[in-house]
């Protein structure tokens, strides 16, 4: 090993033992007072208003659609709440819609009364991928794998969609957005995609899946974790470009919040060659060129609603008089907010993870709902309550990130390299004398990429001590 690894070798591992007493936040309650409970009472109540199990995914606005992705959020929210019987009610729908489907998958959205196909006709990679993190997720707090099934057909849907033809090509290991727009590969889709293969990978256990995850896994980190050595930005004299943050999508020059928080949810805060990812998060918080607002006059009784737009154009990044477009600056987008809060989180960044969340918090509806966003324009408002922002406020709630299933005991056992008694430093010196190597069959290669690297050492430190048996 080299004497710079070396030494990130050994800082890593100090800053990681450093946080391995802080663990997740254990929430009790008593008489039905449990942290989030009111954003679960409003998941129920959109869900009885049909008898389909489908959950309407706007509050009152007339549309009664289920998208897809909000169906996902719902399935974990109500598992992590124990409500297991309504999770399974939406599962059901979707075990029989996808088997209604010749390509076993799902169309972004259907109809929540009688759950037919609605106006929404397309095949997209990140609601799938979604309803495949949703499926983990249940699987891996029951123990109940009678939704497996429906997860591999979907990732066999998803196979379709990788470029795998050619090593040489940029997009490599990539999922394309859809099977309608195939040009378009976003970010925080396959950002989506690696957490559904991964995990999939982890709870089958299956090589395949997990290598396929490490392919995404290398093509975000090569392609999209700026600054990018493929950027046309670089045209631009005046274009500072250069910091540490995920493009939105390939050859797309904006940056978008939920990549940057969705990337250290569904990656880590460090990636497996030590790239910061934790630093993107920075960036958001850095005003005028990250996406932090504030959304002044909320109503008449809450004012100053400080949050996070969706997206920075090259406008605003770089040059003011390019056309490229920017998100409304003083739109606030709710679940997005939410999302920066559990990154923070995962990152140990609790003052603002709590600041963003409770700022969330003044904009809760009397009945648990949250709207989607909102901004001082009349005309540019969309302030209906959301299926994902109740589901996304829940999590922060619970500390939850859904992205990661630590709890799931395949992940625990492979991090349990002796396979004797408890994680410990016999575990580690094992990692440690494979550590940079690749090929198959490695001890210590825990994730199952054919590499011993960053990843692997998170992932054992993360179960520290642990009994996996227990």
């Amino acid at each position: 090993m080299e004497r710079k690894q070396l030494i990130r070798f050994w800082l890593l591992l100090l800053v990681l033992c450093l946080s391995l007493g802080q663990g997740e936040l254990v929430l009790g309650c008593s008489d039905g007072d449990c942290p989030g409970q009111a954003q679960i009472d409003w998941l129920i109540g959109m869900q009885d208003l049909h008898t389909t199990g489908l959950l309407e995914s706007y509050e009152n606005n007339g549309d009664t659609k289920a998208w897809i992705h909000d169906q996902s959020l719902a399935i974990i929210a109500f598992t992590a709440a124990g409500e297991e019987e309504r999770a399974r009610d939406v599962l059901n729908v979707m075990e029989s819609l996808q088997r209604d489907d010749p390509n076993g998958a799902w169309f972004e959205c259907y109809n929540a009364p009688d759950s037919n196909y609605a106006e929404c006709w397309k095949y997209i990679t990140g609601p799938i991928a979604w309803m495949v993190i949703a499926v983990n997720f249940y699987e891996c707090r029951t123990g109940d794998p009678n939704y497996a099934n429906m997860a591999r057909r979907a990732l066999g849907w998803m196979d379709t969609m990788m470029h795998i033809d050619d090593p040489n090509d940029g997009r490599y290991g990539s999922l394309k957005y859809s099977n309608i727009d195939p040009h378009i590969i976003s970010t925080e889709h396959n950002l989506d995609a690696y957490s559904a293969y991964y995990w999939r990978g982890m709870l089958d256990p299956n090589e395949s899946y997990l290598y396929k995850a490490s392919l995404i896994l290398d093509y975000l980190r090569r392609e999209m974790w700026a600054p990018s050595p493929n950027s046309n930005c670089d045209q631009y004299s005046n274009c500072n470009h250069d910091v540490e943050i995920f493009w939105r999508g390939y050859n797309d020059f904006l940056f978008a919040t939920d990549c940057q928080s969705w990337g250290v949810l569904a990656l880590g805060p460090i990636g497996p060659d030590g790239e910061e990812f934790y630093k993107s998060l920075d960036w958001l918080l850095d005003n005028p060129y990250g996406t932090t607002r504030t959304a002044h006059n909320y109503d008449d009784t809450i004012q100053d609603v400080n949050g996070f737009r969706s997206y920075v154009g090259i406008r605003e990044f770089c040059l003011p008089d390019l056309w490229w477009y920017s998100d409304d600056p003083d739109r606030v987008w709710v679940d997005g907010t939410e999302h920066v809060a559990a990154a923070l989180f995962n990152i140990g960044n609790d003052p603002n993870g709590i600041y963003f969340h409770n700022e969330m918090g003044k904009i809760v509806d009397p009945n648990g709902g949250l709207v989607h966003s909102f901004s001082e324009d009349p005309d540019n408002e969309y302030r209906y309550n959301y299926i994902a922002s109740a589901a996304w406020y829940y999590f922060n709630e619970v500390r939850l990130n859904p992205f990661d299933l630590k709890p799931c005991s395949a992940e625990c056992r492979a991090a349990n390299i002796d396979g004797i008694g408890r994680i410990n430093l016999q575990d580690y010196a094992i990692l440690a004398s494979y550590w940079l190597e690749e090929g198959l069959g490695l001890a210590g290669d825990i994730n199952g990429d054919r590499r011993v690297q960053w990843v692997d050492l998170n992932i054992l430190t993360s179960y520290w001590l642990s009994d996996c048996n227990e």
